[in-house]
């Protein structure tokens, strides 16, 4: 499938996901039952859909250099991506709660819900083990970039306390990896690599890994909302535009420097280009950045996705000479 009419795919199923919230919308209790379908279908991909596709991807997939290659680019491209949104957007709105939000929102990703369906979409199931290589540490790396954000906004309330508080920091993100769905879908899919799974389990695993992308875009129609004043939409572009653009160009230099090329090369730049993290809202909050102007981030920039990644995926491809 093209770029081109996967993404438009993919539009269509999020305006579908818009026009239900509507609809629901009219009848009685309707907001609240909207949500809960959001609600309900996010967990069933967190829980169900998305750990059948994780363990499809890396069962019997051949361990290569890019088990370790991957999450290294990952790294070091939300660090350097983190960075380059830091000097840009701490120079246009100084070092405040808002750019904070924003900075976080413009180096983390939605790698996972967003970004490994489009891969495997575009790319093949085989091709796939990159995605997911790359988004395994992205929930505990999205803590630790909001921690240094935070410090670096308030010195005067972490700056003394943040050698001790580092050690807390990686705790909780150590134990939020190690408590995802995804991570034992992971670990299972690598230790089992030489056992066979019986047909009918492999079939149903299938089904639901084919169900990840649909689902996940529906929900985020459900969920997708934005303002009617502009001040807040001028404070956002630049970030989205930091994520869908520089984002991508900094996870290639990442890549290509621990030794990625061709297709994986392609395929973690890609996964760089991905919309905000929808997880990057609580992660603000907890941080005490602005989590108002990370929605609204990820609002504008998934919705400039579906215009602006089919050209970018078509530079990827170019770039790592892997044109179809």
């Amino acid at each position: 499938m093209s770029a081109s009419a996967l993404f438009l795919q993919l539009g269509a199923t999020v305006l579908a996901g818009i026009a239900a919230r509507k609809a629901i919308a009219l009848l009685p209790g309707g907001p609240p039952a909207a949500e809960c379908l959001r609600t309900t279908l996010n967990r069933l991909v967190l829980w169900i859909t998305m750990p059948a596709l994780v363990f499809v991807t890396v069962h019997a997939a051949p361990l290569a250099p890019d088990l370790v290659q991957a999450p290294l680019a990952a790294m070091t491209g939300m660090a350097g991506t983190a960075l380059v949104a830091w000097l840009l957007l701490g120079r246009l709105y100084g070092p405040t709660r808002q750019t904070g939000g924003l900075v976080l929102a413009a180096s983390v990703g939605s790698v996972s819900f967003f970004g490994i369906p489009i891969v495997r979409a575009l790319f093949g199931p085989e091709e796939t083990r990159v995605a997911v290589y790359f988004a395994v540490l992205n929930v505990p790396l999205a803590i630790l970039a909001a921690a240094i954000i935070s410090s670096r906004i308030e010195p005067g309330r972490h700056g003394q306390t943040w050698r001790a508080s580092l050690a807390g920091v990686a705790q909780t993100a150590l134990r939020r990896f190690l408590t995802l769905p995804v991570t034992w879908a992971l670990f299972a899919g690598l230790a089992l690599g030489h056992v066979a799974v019986p047909a009918e389990l492999q079939h149903g695993l299938k089904l639901a890994a084919d169900s990840v992308a649909p689902t996940t875009m529906f929900a985020l129609g459900l969920g997708l909302r934005f303002e009617r004043a502009l001040t807040p939409y001028r404070m956002a572009l630049p970030a989205a535009l930091i994520k869908l653009a520089i984002s991508p160009a900094v996870v290639f230099l990442c890549a290509w420097t621990v030794g990625l090329s061709g297709l994986p090369l392609a395929i973690v730049s890609l996964q760089g280009a991905m919309p905000t993290q929808v997880l990057g809202i609580v992660v603000a909050e907890q941080f005490r950045l602005d989590s108002r102007l990370v929605g609204l981030t990820l609002a504008l920039d998934s919705a400039l996705a579906f215009v602006l990644l089919p050209g970018i995926t078509s530079v990827i491809r170019a770039t790592t000479g892997t044109l179809a």
